[in-house]
């Protein structure tokens, strides 16, 4: 696609900020012998909790500074 080409496109969002989400993929023919697969995540793995202090000791590091 070039600019000052024409395609024709889906809107499949406009977000609350009013920008326009396109797809040229929705209006494409599908090939042939394609099913369509139900979207399913499944279940989540619960999510482990944040803990400050969890990383390990910190590095000194301290930029440019002259090492002795």
């Amino acid at each position: 696609v070039n600019i000052g080409d024409e395609v024709t496109v889906r809107v499949t969002e406009i977000d609350s900020q009013g920008r326009i989400n396109l797809s040229r993929k929705d209006l494409l023919p599908k090939p042939e012998g394609y099913v369509e697969q139900p979207f399913d995540r499944g279940p989540r793995p619960p999510r482990a909790g944040f803990q400050r202090g969890s990383a390990g000791p910190r590095r000194d590091g301290g930029g440019d500074r002259r090492r002795r």
